[in-house]
């Protein structure tokens, strides 16, 4: 009615509401939940039970030629020996699927700088060793995590950070068997054979 005072319960209420709504609007819509749900035909099941272990060996960079080009993958690091200076890059396992594998890397710059990285590692074409198979990795790093320190945590530490880190808020799941999105870079292999 013309003159009522607006009660301050009903201010109350409506304040709480639109803060409601106001929240809601800014969490991102592209958000993936966890796990992470790579889908084909970005790539193909693992087969069972070997996780981490499959990708060991060399690989040969067919994508265009970023970082060290052509990588070994041991069961405790990745080496690219073809960089200057070569580099050793640690990498503990954080989390296995059925058809990729979630690691965090320590990486070297020449520059002296040491970053943790999160790296997926895909397949497609998976055969047995002596096959021809072809890799695709998705590398993202956190801000918070541009240093060399955060490589020393446990890996279950290591995994609630990537769960809370702006490369899993980004994922598209709309769009990801073209790419998982902003803050993501990709590479491609092609398998050469077991390390030389």
């Amino acid at each position: 009615m013309p003159g009522e005072k607006f009660p301050a319960k009903r201010w109350f209420g409506a304040l709480v509401g639109a803060v409601a709504v106001l929240s809601l609007s800014v969490v991102p819509v592209s958000a993936a939940e966890w796990p992470l749900k790579i889908v084909a035909p970005l790539t193909d099941d693992l087969p069972p039970g070997r996780g981490m272990p499959f990708f060991e060996g060399v690989w040969e960079q067919t994508s265009a030629r970023m970082g060290g080009g052509d990588m070994t993958i041991t069961d405790k690091a990745i080496e690219f020996r073809q960089a200057t200076p070569p580099s050793y890059e640690p990498y503990k396992v954080l989390h296995t699927a059925r058809n990729y594998v979630l690691i965090a890397l320590k990486r070297f710059f020449p520059s002296g700088n040491h970053w943790t990285s999160f790296l997926v590692l895909t397949v497609r074409n998976p055969q047995d060793d002596n096959g021809y198979r072809n890799l695709v990795t998705y590398m993202c790093t956190e801000p918070s995590m541009e240093s060399a320190e955060p490589f020393d945590w446990p890996a279950a530490k290591l995994l609630e950070a990537f769960k809370k880190s702006r490369c899993l808020a980004k994922v598209d799941e709309k769009n990801q068997a073209l790419s998982l999105g902003d803050f993501w870079s990709s590479a491609r292999y092609q398998w050469a054979g077991p390390e030389k």
